[in-house]
């Protein structure tokens, strides 16, 4: 949910209403649930379109024969505040309640409609290779000494993290990462990093270049911009989000990041990915 609020004239979502005014940072404060019940209805409204959404994700699972399992939901604004024990203290994470309640909708569902005998399970086309290391902070690929592994997160999370130069204009002193394309056809490279929103970002925009190798002098040579900002519905947020790179040839791969500005945060790389495929 999210109001305009008088004072400030921003755009707040409850946790930045409810850190502002000093009634905590935690959703399940008592002293943010009192104040919440006492809100106006009508300066509030939520940021997405749940009616949109349960009809994308039914039609979703009906083209699988799956099911939607789905939190219960409050019937107004003022019963928000009674369900908050079910998220984390981010106020978007599930909390141990939270994932508790959705195992238990799980198993009651499948002791419903039991184990569907001819699930639809369909061959993957294109082979691919996905690797996280945002919650182990275990990356498998090389690196160079201008990247480091960091913990950026009392919660255990942990990134690839690529400094800028003392001269963001300039290159020669990028942090680069190696890997390999295992696969005997060209793959699509994706890189998944952290972002924040709404603008400003705290992280700085980056050139990624396919660097050429010896397998490869000449066709590998390109590069993309990222921009690390995220527009999500006015909300302010903290989270990973995934790019699409480019193609890349079978054999070594070396990525070159070049931070392009010095911002509070420096760049930091979660995931990388491959996939084959058009």
């Amino acid at each position: 949910f999210v109001t305009n609020d008088a004072e400030s004239g921003q755009r707040l979502d409850a946790r930045e209403w409810s850190i502002r005014h000093k009634y905590g940072e935690d959703p399940n404060s008592p002293l943010f649930k009192e104040q919440f019940k006492k809100e106006n209805v009508d300066k509030w409204h939520c940021m997405f379109d749940l009616e949109e959404f349960t009809i994308e994700y039914e039609a979703l699972a009906r083209s699988v024969g799956g099911y939607v399992v789905q939190l219960p939901r409050p019937s107004s604004l003022h019963e928000v505040a009674e369900y908050m024990h079910f998220f984390s203290h981010d106020w978007m994470h599930l909390s141990y309640q939270g994932h508790a309640l959705v195992a238990s909708l799980i198993r009651d569902l499948v002791s419903d409609i039991g184990i569907v005998p001819n699930p639809t399970v369909n061959p993957w086309k294109y082979h691919d290779s996905c690797v996280n290391w945002l919650e182990t902070g275990n990356v498998p690929f090389l690196y160079n000494n201008q990247a480091f592994v960091e913990q950026f997160d009392e919660r255990g999370k942990y990134a690839l993290t690529f400094p800028p130069s003392d001269n963001a204009n300039e290159s020669g002193n990028d942090g680069t990462i190696t890997l390999l394309n295992q696969f005997d056809t060209p793959a699509n490279l994706y890189i998944t990093y952290m972002t924040t929103g709404p603008p400003p970002t705290l992280y700085p925009k980056v050139q990624v270049t396919i660097l050429p190798t010896k397998e490869q002098p000449q066709k590998s040579f390109y590069f993309v911009t990222i921009d690390p900002t995220i527009y999500w519905k006015g909300a302010k947020v903290h989270i990973s989000v995934t790019k699409y790179i480019g193609l890349v040839p079978p054999g070594e791969v070396i990525i070159q990041i070049h931070p392009l500005e010095i911002t509070q945060l420096p760049f930091r790389v979660v995931a990388l990915s491959l996939n084959g495929g058009d």
